[in-house]
């Protein structure tokens, strides 16, 4: 028997969550957005404005401010897409009954969906910002990559039916069986976030990204957890990545939520490796750097750190190591 096709529910309808919600609505799919402040009100008034590369859509989708006004109906998916230092709040509200797709950076979400009995994983690789309520602009086409699978492994029809209704949206979408390897690998790529938000560019940040990340992937082969090395080669030759309006993007997403002031989920990046390392005893300095970094008070403003200041905090050891991801 068929499963029930029923609402879509995106929790957390951010640069990622609106762009996913709008473009699968626009496909046809019954999706419903959960924002809060100024952005929802912005969504209730004016509808979601999606720019993509010479395109331009305001979208008109159901926008609550809470799960509670959404209620329970059976067939219902989550989509959960915010931050993760939001997750456990967010999911206070969820029904354990719905089916829950956690469409977030990390490998931390999953673990913390306790009592669902359906949880999956979406590997989300999309250039997406939003610093303007109402309005979501995606830098690529197609606008995204999405791996989609059960937690903590296999897939089944579930995933490959929001697989195939992410493709008609015009994203580059699959089931995966091992979908917490493809976040793994992402999270990889997510460590310099940190660096993209608050640090002065130039050739001390590359060396430090590509430090941070060589110690995140020792920490992964030491506990056997599986990742793609060349992760990062491997998506940017599935998107092409282009102006909207004219405009570059300015940045990640740690960076736009510090531009708009936003908790940053660098904890639940760095910090994960860090994590890890203890439980390994793998000392992780880079990646601790960066942590102590975002947990500066007062937060430091945006690309305003030299990179120089942060190796003195690191030791002659740790700056010896050898690079590269490996």
């Amino acid at each position: 028997m068929a499963e029930p096709r029923g609402r879509l529910i995106v929790l957390g309808a951010g640069a990622v969550g609106a762009s996913l919600g709008g473009l699968l609505a626009r496909a046809g799919r019954d999706v419903a957005l959960v924002a809060r402040g100024a952005h929802r009100q912005a969504l209730s008034s004016g509808g979601l404005r999606l720019r993509l590369p010479g395109e331009l859509h305001t979208l008109r989708l159901p926008v609550h401010g809470s799960m509670e006004e959404l209620g329970w109906q059976p067939g219902d998916t989550v989509l959960l897409a915010v931050k993760s230092q939001d997750t456990e709040g967010a999911l206070l509200a969820v029904d354990r009954r719905a089916r829950l797709v956690c469409a977030q950076n990390g490998v931390s979400n999953e673990p913390r969906a306790r009592g669902f009995t359906h949880v999956y994983g979406m590997m989300v690789w999309t250039p997406a910002l939003c610093l303007e309520p109402g309005c979501v602009d995606v830098f690529a086409t197609p606008p995204g990559v999405l791996r989609i699978g059960c937690f903590p492994a296999g897939e089944d029809a579930f995933c490959r039916s929001l697989a195939a209704d992410l493709a008609s949206a015009g994203y580059d979408a699959e089931a995966v069986p091992d979908v917490m390897h493809c976040k793994r690998s992402k999270l990889l790529c997510n460590l310099g976030n940190a660096l993209d938000a608050f640090c002065l560019a130039g050739p001390d940040a590359r060396e430090f990204a590509e430090r941070v990340r060589a110690e995140g992937a020792r920490v992964l082969r030491t506990a056997r957890l599986s990742y793609e090395p060349d992760f990062l080669r491997a998506m940017n030759s599935l998107l092409s990545y282009r102006l909207v309006e004219g405009q570059e993007r300015g940045g990640g997403s740690t960076w736009q939520s510090l531009v708009r002031g936003r908790p940053l989920e660098v904890a639940y990046l760095n910090g994960t490796i860090c994590q890890l390392g203890a439980q390994h005893s793998i000392a992780t300095p880079w990646n601790s750097a960066l942590c102590a970094l975002a947990a500066r008070s007062p937060t430091p403003a945006p690309r305003s750190v030299p990179v120089a200041t942060l190796f003195p905090d690191l030791g002659d050891s740790a700056r010896q190591e050898d690079g590269g991801i490996g």
